[in-house]
């Protein structure tokens, strides 16, 4: 399992033998590996978050990548829906920005085809400001609208919202219980189960 994963997070104590064994096989075969026994531990790991921006203006792309330059945040370019299928398919991101205002696309067919592979947060921007089209974005399946033209600090404050309601947010859970959620994958820390 860890030769195809890009991320092992190890349940157990650390002062288990059978626990730091299995760290060590599985950090051997994944750098990113760790041993977590409570939920600030697991709160304490630097994940790399992934951005996939689909445009078909790279200058926006370059804008964004500018501001994350020294942070853990990849940012992907791709200006065509049918490749950013492809590459949700074979990596995970954190969050989908749809820039609708320089695609030639159907919006709420794009919104719908991403949804079949990723769950993650989508953020539309549009040119269009006209009402109808916002819910319509956001009744396919988008989790915010930004109309253009708009300021590179609000689009960088929409993204860290989005960031963070995916990344930090998303395991929220009762006080008492301790269940970790990263994507599609659930841990319950109590019961030491993935």
């Amino acid at each position: 399992l860890s030769l195809d994963s890009d991320i092992m997070l190890v349940v157990g104590s650390k002062n288990s033998s059978n626990t730091r064994k299995l760290y060590d096989i599985c950090h051997k075969n994944c750098q990113q590996t760790y041993l977590i026994e409570t939920l600030s531990d697991a709160k304490s790991v630097n994940v790399e978050k992934n951005i996939l921006i689909i445009s078909g203006d790279r200058k926006l792309f370059e804008e964004i990548e500018k501001c994350f330059v020294n942070q853990i945040v990849d940012v992907c370019y791709i200006c065509s829906v049918q490749e950013a299928i492809c590459k949700i398919r074979l990596k995970d991101c954190c969050l989908i920005i749809l820039d609708f205002a320089s695609l030639k696309q159907c919006e709420d067919e794009a919104i719908i085809m991403i949804r079949k592979y990723s769950p993650v947060p989508i953020l539309v921007l549009l040119s269009d400001r006209s009402n109808s089209n916002k819910v319509s974005a956001l009744k396919s399946g988008a989790d915010n609208v930004l109309e253009k033209p708009f300021t590179i600090e609000v689009l960088l404050a929409q993204i860290e919202a989005l960031l963070r309601r995916y990344t930090e947010l998303n395991h929220i859970t009762c006080e008492n219980s301790e269940i970790i959620c990263y994507g599609s994958l659930l841990l319950d820390m109590g019961r030491r189960e993935a």
